[in-house]
């Protein structure tokens, strides 16, 4: 049960990927787990060491299935490390950026999570309604017409990049390609998963990350919404995470085993109370900056994260120093 900082380092199927820890924990067989003396060897250096030096892992693993680290190659794997305060200044600086990414991140959910509780509070809970019931396709759009011509480059998202827990998809998950198909949208629409089990996981994201008049396409296993006229695009997004939305969702799936996909008429019928007169104007009102905000810290910590992964092997390996690049580094936080 290791203590201190520790450096946990896959020994299996998902081999060498590293993860670092900052209290007691308890660990099985799968990895190990890193606990540096501190006195030739910085804990949080040993990390970003690691996480660099990938190669070195695969050199010291085997296995007829898959690629297992073995123990012994690790205890006994020869490295090369800069002076004490060197590793100690090379960690302060990234894990700078990291911790700045981190806020980002916890702060972009604290926003999240306010639209959700205001979304709540007006349109589920104790908002004011009108008498009678809409159904969804009066104020959603579902897969809504775009033109994107085949062969024309464009940014592509596939499943996989969905977030579960999150609204943004991260900029490292949005690749450019040829459009051969799939489904397309454009900035503020919500991209719902339609399959089984990524429905059931939450993969749901909002698009913030086109210019406005942007197209994009992705996977044809999710649905695009689109808010129509006078509809908040932020209430879409707050709907597609809405519990009871997303059980009718998983009701209407149909298909075989491991297979089904929401069926879109039925939940174009989707039924739910009419909001008063002016209610999603003020619900646009208050929550528009809390979800700018998220789009700028999810930007900020791209260019982190890029500049994070650039300096890494620059800075383990001695190209640059720490001394060189701290104005740089200043600058961006």
């Amino acid at each position: 049960m290791p203590s201190n900082t520790t450096a946990l380092i896959a020994r299996g199927a998902t081999m060498g990927k590293t993860k670092l820890f900052g209290k007691p924990m308890a660990i099985n067989q799968t990895c190990y787990g890193l606990v540096a003396n501190g006195v030739n060897l910085d804990s949080i250096f040993q990390y970003y060491y690691f996480l660099n030096n990938y190669n070195l892992l695969v050199s010291i693993s085997h296995g007829s299935v898959f690629n297992t680290v073995i123990g012994s190659g690790l205890k006994n794997l020869p490295i090369l490390l800069p002076p004490l305060p060197e590793q100690q200044a090379i960690a302060e600086i990234l894990g700078t950026l990291d911790d700045k990414i981190e806020l980002n991140r916890k702060t972009n959910q604290t926003l999240e999570q306010m639209a959700m509780a205001l979304y709540k509070h007006y349109f589920v809970d104790f908002g004011p309604f009108q008498n009678g019931e809409f159904e969804l396709s009066e104020y959603i759009e579902l897969n809504p017409s775009v033109t994107l011509k085949k062969g024309q480059v464009a940014k592509y998202v596939e499943m996989k990049a969905l977030p579960i827990d999150a609204m943004s998809v991260s900029p490292s998950e949005i690749i450019e390609k040829e459009y051969s198909g799939g489904a397309k949208f454009k900035r503020f629409d919500t991209l719902f998963a339609r399959i089984t089990p990524c429905l059931e996981n939450g993969k749901t994201a909002f698009v913030d990350f086109l210019r406005p008049g942007e197209v994009a396409f992705g996977s044809t296993e999710f649905l695009v919404l689109r808010a129509k006229r006078g509809v908040s695009p932020y209430w879409v997004y707050c709907l597609s995470r809405d519990s009871a939305f997303r059980s009718f969702a998983i009701s209407t799936m149909v298909g075989s085993s491991g297979r089904q996909r929401v069926q879109s008429e039925p939940l174009q019928n989707w039924l739910m109370q009419k909001p008063e007169e002016g209610l999603m104007d003020l619900f646009q009102s208050h929550v528009k900056n809390w979800f700018g905000q998220i789009e700028v810290n999810s930007r900020e910590s791209q260019t982190l994260a890029q500049l994070r992964d650039t300096l890494l092997p620059k800075l383990i390996s001695g190209e640059i120093r720490v001394r060189d690049i701290e104005k740089q580094i200043a600058e961006k936080l």
